[in-house]
């Protein structure tokens, strides 16, 4: 009886080994063909497998096609030549097309541990890194250097696709596109990394229900963070750091973008620069909140310039540091809660346009021009229907009792602009009896203002001043 020699990629359930079907990963011979037929012949088998990668360099000329239950593992020998540290694996991308691609039409979770993707070759002139056009599929620790599109393509926009996941990923200077594009609803991203290309991570219409965080993007020369859907967060620490470049923004809400929650963000730049923006919330978006964040040397920490009706932006418990205006506020029904301005150079809040918000308990700089430039009525201490109160550095209110005053004294009121004589906005209340006539106030001033009356005097009044955003 003649014996047949069998592989250990043979055997039901184990691992398909790559060198089993006859790639060579030494970073000249042409893998592609070896690679793809450990592929279908793992996804042929009736519970799949997963397709074992050596550490190694295997050259590709074609997209890796994943079908159903596949999943790819690369050897992790901790660290490699380079900048491929961690991905004991990796794909030479030499052509123009997308490189792994998952398409899937079936349900069923798939994974990629360990692979790097490097398209730093004369013929990668198109297509992105990894491609997910499907549902369920988890990457841990893959790795793409230099793609010509996008590193990490995520979702294709459809309700087939949904419930993807990124963990511990790096995306590394696209020559083109972004590093992560997202387009796949209930999208998971944790602890991914970026460096360079125009944009860190852009969030479509598409993929509501997002969430990332501990998350590092950095380098980029447009925007760290585009987000155009509805129901997202970040949470724990999301860093973004830009370059040198003019008209940089952090993160951009835009569209119809809504219901997003951007908690823990630390957004820096390396200076002021033209143009930039911490936090951009633009178009139609609506509902968006930042939360214990900090915004570092922009030249508008906050750009809230949404026509949303209402837009009810909220900024709160978020520190802007060494911007030239800390908030540049033009949306309806705005609220800035418990925010801290340090080293402001010009403003601390613009107000442009908008009304019916609530600015509370805010700490201002005092170290710019102003801390609340009227921008819309002209004349500080109206905001346009905006409740501006119990802010450190801006007093918008004032009382006090006085046992003996004559008529015709003037009071030193304490507050941050000259406030409006009228009955519901400065009041006095005389104590004393023998007052033959009410109390007026006869003169308004930046810092005082005078009372006169007729009758017995000096005389006993308790008085309150208040400016007309204090309601």
């Amino acid at each position: 009886m003649a014996l047949t020699k069998a592989t250990y990629s043979m055997i039901s359930g184990a691992l398909k080994n790559v060198f089993d079907f006859g790639a060579v990963g030494n970073g000249v011979a042409d893998d592609t063909a070896a690679i793809q037929a450990a592929i279908d012949f793992t996804g042929d088998l009736q519970y799949g497998g997963t397709v074992y990668f050596p550490a190694g360099e295997y050259v590709v000329t074609n997209t890796l096609s994943i079908p159903a239950k596949v999943s790819l593992y690369g050897e992790s020998i901790g660290s490699r030549q380079g900048n491929n540290e961690q991905c004991g694996a990796v794909l030479y991308k030499k052509h123009a097309d997308d490189c792994v691609v998952f398409n899937k039409t079936v349900s069923g979770w798939q994974e990629a541990v360990n692979i790097g993707i490097v398209g730093i070759d004369a013929a990668n002139t198109g297509g992105s890194g990894f491609v997910i056009n499907t549902s369920d599929v988890l990457l841990t620790n893959c790795k793409v250097f230099a793609p010509y599109v996008h590193g990490f393509v995520v979702g294709d926009g459809t309700a087939t696709s949904y419930a993807n996941e990124l963990i511990g990923c790096y995306s590394n200077n696209p020559q083109t596109g972004v590093n992560y594009f997202i387009d796949s609803t209930l999208f998971r991203g944790h602890n991914l990394l970026s460096d360079g290309g125009l944009r860190g991570m852009v969030i479509q219409p598409a993929a509501t229900n997002w969430s990332i965080g501990e998350c590092h993007f950095e380098g980029f020369t447009e925007i760290g963070i585009t987000i155009g859907s509805a129901q997202g967060k970040t949470y724990g620490k999301t860093y973004l750091a830009g370059t040198s470049a003019t008209g940089l923004v952090g993160v951009q809400a835009y569209g119809s973008a809504s219901g997003c929650a951007l908690i823990g963000l630390q957004i820096a730049f390396n200076a002021v620069r033209v143009g930039s923006k911490g936090l951009e919330i633009k178009d139609t978006a609506t509902s968006i909140t930042l939360r214990d964040s900090s915004i570092s040397s922009a030249e508008n920490g906050v750009f809230d310039v949404t026509t949303g009706s209402p837009a009810a932006t909220y900024i709160v418990g978020t520190t802007f540091n060494a911007c030239a205006t800390g908030i540049k506020a033009a949306s309806e029904g705005s609220k800035y809660i418990g925010n801290t301005f340090i080293g402001t150079t010009s403003v601390d809040i613009s107000h442009d346009a908008g009304g019916n918000g609530l600015w509370l308990g805010n700490r201002f700089s005092l170290t710019g021009t102003s801390a609340i430039y009227p921008g819309v009525t002209g004349q500080a201490g109206n905001f346009s229907g905006n409740a501006v109160k119990n802010s450190y550095g801006y007093t918008t209110k004032n009382s006090s009792y006085i046992a003996s005053i004559a008529t015709g004294s003037t009071i030193t009121h304490g507050l941050a602009a000259t406030p409006f004589a009228n009955g519901s906005v400065i009041t006095v209340t005389p104590y004393g009896a023998g007052l033959t006539s009410p109390v007026y106030i006869t003169a308004m001033g930046a810092t005082t203002f005078t009372v006169s009356w007729t009758g017995t005097s000096p005389n006993s009044f308790t008085w309150e001043a208040r400016l007309l955003c204090d309601y």
